[in-house]
């Protein structure tokens, strides 16, 4: 609706001159304020443009520190395997079903690799959320295990499966849960780090299901986490191993599992042991879609 023209009164006694002079003077105000009230905007635009392009590299940040983690992973298998190849080439005691095996991680490894380029290449591109499919949880586990062994031997490090037999499958992302179950078995190993007694090392993996969810439990017997830092330690960036750590692992766990409905939860005793629960849903979600099988 368009607003009256204002008019200016008919002013003619003194008091009106006044009033006139204040009336123009407000004129003048409104006038000023408006341009003040343009030049403002248009500042405003530019720092919401300036904003969102620093939010958008701090994505671009964000997304290439969880990617060269999730790659360091693999990575780090792949050379553990090839020493030992070049250790028993040396020592000219390699077997066929160790070159084999090695073959076979390093396959797997680089396979891992590609997944997760693919994955955050995928990411972002896509807004909607990726199918969901049944998956085989005890494979998993027992692959990521699998993958990790030679550093864990290298170690003097034992770790035992306890998995219920015929554990139910659940709906997800292989490549993700694969990211959680090796950042959490690696975390576990890394507990042992500033262990300087003779202790057994040890790792503890075990599967059940307990009111109607999907339950892995994770445990070591390193070094433990204090009450302060369980507090921080799914804080992206925060590590508790100093120079070593990107303090990512943790953090990708946590929005991983999150992403599979899931809730992740941390006991320990410093100096004695530490354990991760996962549990996941059994049933389907809503809100995502879903795909009959898949690896």
């Amino acid at each position: 609706m368009r607003r009256p023209e204002i008019k200016n009164p008919d002013f003619k006694t003194e008091e009106s001159l006044l009033l006139k002079q204040d009336f123009n003077e407000l004129i003048t105000e409104n006038r000023n304020l408006k341009k003040l009230l343009l030049k403002k905007k248009t500042e405003l635009e530019i720092l919401q443009n300036q904003f969102s392009r620093l939010e958008n590299l701090a994505a671009i940040g964000a997304n290439g520190a969880t990617v060269a983690h999730e790659l360091n992973n693999p990575l780090t298998i792949i050379c553990v395997e090839a020493d030992e190849i070049l250790d028993f080439l040396q020592e000219k005691t390699i077997s066929p079903d160790v070159l084999e095996l090695s073959a076979q991680n390093i396959k797997n490894s680089s396979q891992r690799m590609r997944s997760i380029i693919n994955h955050f290449q995928t990411h972002c591109n896509e807004t909607a959320d990726k199918p969901l499919r049944r998956q085989n949880l005890t494979e998993i586990i027992k692959k990521s295990v699998a993958l990790i062994k030679p550093q864990l031997e290298h170690k003097n490090i034992i770790i035992s499966l306890n998995l219920q037999k015929d554990l139910p499958e659940i709906w997800g992302e292989r490549s993700k849960l694969e990211s959680i179950l090796q950042n959490l078995l690696l975390n576990a190993m890394d507990a042992f780090l500033t262990i300087t007694d003779k202790r057994q090392k040890q790792i503890f993996v075990t599967g059940k299901v307990q009111d109607n969810l999907l339950r892995i439990t994770i445990r070591d017997t390193g070094s433990g986490i204090s009450q302060g830092l369980r507090k921080q330690i799914f804080t992206p960036f925060f590590s508790t191993k100093k120079h070593r750590g990107t303090g990512l692992g943790l953090a990708i766990v946590a929005g991983y599992v999150k992403e599979h409905d899931g809730q992740i939860h941390l006991n320990s005793e410093v100096n004695a042991w530490t354990e991760f629960i996962l549990q996941f849903p059994l049933e389907r979600r809503n809100g995502h879609t879903h795909e009959n099988s898949g690896s």
